[in-house]
């Protein structure tokens, strides 16, 4: 009995200073990959202020989850457009553009499953020279005072990070389709 005792009082110490632990961790969490895509910034603007063209370079759509739907509110794109999913894997969400300055950058809120996860994200577009781009995709959260939020924090750029670059990736290949010579 004895040592049935020390074995729950050692596991409540170690939940204890783990639940402790918690609050000492970042309350914050901030995800960010770039890639120099070969186009314009004005090439590549449209596909990132029309949520519309969001399915065709982010790595959330159909290819991962086949009862992915969306649904669309407000202007097709730029300040306002709202996209709102629905999916089995990827559950629910809304994604809204809350600042566009052409050519440069898209602003964004993204709002998971009933405002149980927020965050604010942007993706920018800086011309390195005459005929390549510097975009750059970065989100942005507050984990708040969740201890279990906080631990998973801290691999938030391990999980989502590999997800933006397969994201930028898709967008370099869109912007650089080649169009079709028919002769």
């Amino acid at each position: 009995m004895k040592i049935l005792k020390r074995i729950v009082i050692f596991i409540g110490i170690i939940l204890f200073l783990l639940f402790v632990t918690a609050f000492f961790l970042p309350s914050k969490y901030h995800v960010e990959r770039s890639l120099v895509i070969k186009a314009t910034p004005e090439t590549i603007f449209p596909h990132v202020n029309n949520l519309h063209e969001w399915e065709k370079w982010t790595p959330w759509n159909k290819s991962v989850d086949s009862t992915f739907t969306t649904t669309y509110e407000g202007p097709e794109q730029g300040a306002g457009a709202i996209q709102k999913w629905e999916a089995k894997k990827l559950g629910m969400g809304i994604l809204k553009i809350t600042e566009s300055v052409s050519g440069k950058t898209v602003k964004y809120d993204l709002n998971l499953e009933n405002d149980k996860f927020k965050a604010t994200g942007y993706v920018n577009l800086a011309l390195q020279n005459d005929s390549s781009t510097k975009v750059t995709w970065a989100d942005d959260g507050d984990l708040g005072f969740n201890p279990i939020a906080r631990y998973l924090g801290l691999m938030f750029d391990k999980i989502m990070g590999p997800d933006f670059e397969i994201g930028l990736h898709k967008l370099d290949s869109l912007c650089n389709i080649k169009p079709e010579i028919k002769i």
